[in-house]
């Protein structure tokens, strides 16, 4: 099949291949025009975007290699050039943050977050630097925001209860008693929400355990730490306060064989020496249990320290390591710690 039509006088006879074809090479012709008009129209802004990719990868270079001056000084001049790109404001907060420049890591972070909302991990690191600079009220704000992004998020829950926590002790502390509730309710609201999501978590089940037993909940506070100390046989906050739970529950003995085998547990790290704790407090504090039960009822219950935590040491090291050697010896024959039996009659 042939087509006529005339053009500038002239028949022109076409078959409909060669139709196609003109009318392909006219639609590729109007399609580069197309290209190219975007292309110019937005030069500027894809040459920025290649040049801010090309920063990005110079840094990640700079801190792959352990130069976090040079990657500082790039994220730096990388926010005057692309002030509208969250990931440098965001970088340049972590570098300053980790090179402990506090003020500035908050601008930066600031900023990012505010062109990048939903950066889940800088939110909860801004959050993490808000709590060290005793800015609590604006950590909050980070970490609930954080949960209006990531309502599952079991760190930033976890988070959140410890620093209701924290602001429990700040208000009792202060004698505002009322005030210390609220923030205790806070905190077990927290830690159950964390523990539902992941039952596993010891370190929210003893947030959990902690704050009923600070709200005289003592029989669900039990049933937390046996959860804790099902996982985690050697968590001795958890045994300790287990211990006071039935000591007040007037199982005395069993009550202190688990407060006996906390306090051991930890003469034991610091003999070690894999902790500093002070726990010199505690130790008072198994005496004098032990002097009030005596006192009642005639018996003595066995506890002697097994390390004196403000003795006086003139020792070398040598000396002192093999002394302390001895004395950890000794403290596990004078007072073996608790058994799983113990646990497990603690916990029924």
């Amino acid at each position: 099949m042939r087509w006529s039509f005339l053009l500038g006088g002239t028949t022109i006879n076409l078959s409909w291949y060669q139709m196609l074809n003109k009318l392909i090479q006219l639609m590729i012709i109007l399609f580069l025009l197309i290209a190219g008009y975007v292309l110019w129209l937005f030069s500027d802004d894809i040459q920025a975007k290649a040049d801010a990719f090309r920063t990005e990868k110079a840094v990640e270079t700079a801190l792959a290699q352990h130069q976090p001056k040079k990657a500082l000084a790039l994220l730096e001049e990388a926010v005057v050039k692309h002030p509208k790109e969250a990931v440098f404001h965001l970088q340049l907060a972590t570098q300053y943050h980790q090179q402990k420049q506090p003020e500035k890591a908050i601008d930066e972070y600031r900023l990012g977050l505010r062109l990048n909302p939903s950066a889940r991990v800088y939110r909860h690191n801004f959050a993490r630097l808000l709590v060290a600079q005793h800015r609590s009220n604006d950590a909050i704000r980070e970490y609930r925001s954080v949960l209006e992004w990531a309502p599952t998020d079991t760190g930033t829950l976890h988070d959140l209860g410890q620093l209701y926590f924290d602001f429990y002790q700040q208000a009792y502390n202060r004698g505002k008693v009322e005030e210390s509730q609220w923030c205790l309710r806070w905190a077990l609201y927290y830690f159950s929400k964390a523990i539902k999501l992941n039952d596993a978590d010891v370190s929210a089940w003893w947030g959990y355990g902690h704050a009923l037993q600070l709200l005289h909940k003592e029989g669900k506070a039990k049933q937390a730490f046996c959860k804790v100390l099902a996982k985690q046989p050697n968590f001795t906050p958890a045994r300790y306060n287990l211990g006071l739970i039935l000591w007040q529950q007037h199982h005395e003995p069993l009550g202190f064989e688990l407060l006996i085998s906390a306090v051991r547990l930890k003469e034991a790290a610091i003999l070690a020496g894999t902790s500093n704790e002070d726990i010199a407090a505690l130790q008072r504090q198994l005496a004098t249990l032990r002097n009030e039960y005596t006192i009642r009822t005639g018996v003595v219950l066995p506890y002697e320290a097994g390390h004196k935590a403000f003795e006086g040491q003139t020792e070398s090291k040598p000396e002192k390591a093999e002394k302390q050697g001895k004395q950890a010896e000794a403290s596990a024959e004078k007072s073996p710690f608790a058994t799983d039996a113990t646990l497990a009659q603690a916990c029924k």
